[in-house]
């Protein structure tokens, strides 16, 4: 069956039609006696023109699919885009607080460094205080020692003319 339909290909035969398997004389026949629905059959079938019917119904039939596909997914198209569109408000939202968490953790670094400068700089004014009340603590002694030898001496003073 294969190399008969290769043949026919070949050769250009198509088997199928009705006009090239009527002899001339058949085909003369059967076009004087033959009424007018039957020549229609006959002129579509030779014509091979009720495949093409069938084809273009098939075809519209799939046009028509394909109009519903689209319109559906027309209509599925707004709500994805109204999903893109809330997924990148929220990726820009997490952009932004990323952003603010960053600027968070370096200012609490630099409040820290604030801190510790603030701190030295109270130090170094307390150690300067310390300082001073020590240079005066040397000097009450310094002067608590005169007045303690002065009192001895004067004790010592009152003790021999007693």
């Amino acid at each position: 069956k294969r190399e008969v339909e290769e043949l026919c290909n070949h050769f250009n035969i198509q088997a199928a039609n009705p006009c090239a398997v009527l002899t001339q004389e058949a085909a003369k026949k059967f076009l004087h006696q033959g009424n007018e629905d039957n020549l229609y059959a006959f002129f579509l079938q030779a014509a091979n023109l009720h495949c093409v019917r069938e084809d273009l119904a098939s075809t519209r039939g799939q046009c028509e699919e394909m109009k519903v596909k689209i319109a559906t997914a027309e209509d599925g198209m707004s709500a994805l885009e109204e999903q893109a569109k809330q997924a990148q408000e929220e990726y820009e939202g997490a952009i932004a607080l990323k952003k603010l968490n960053e600027k968070l953790n370096e200012l609490t670094r630099l409040v820290g460094w604030a801190e510790v400068d603030y701190k030295e700089h109270k130090i170094a004014s307390l150690e300067q205080e310390v300082a001073a009340i020590d240079e005066q603590s040397g000097n009450c002694e310094a002067k608590l020692e005169e007045a303690e030898s002065t009192i001895r001496s004067l004790e010592e003073r009152q003790r021999q003319a007693d």
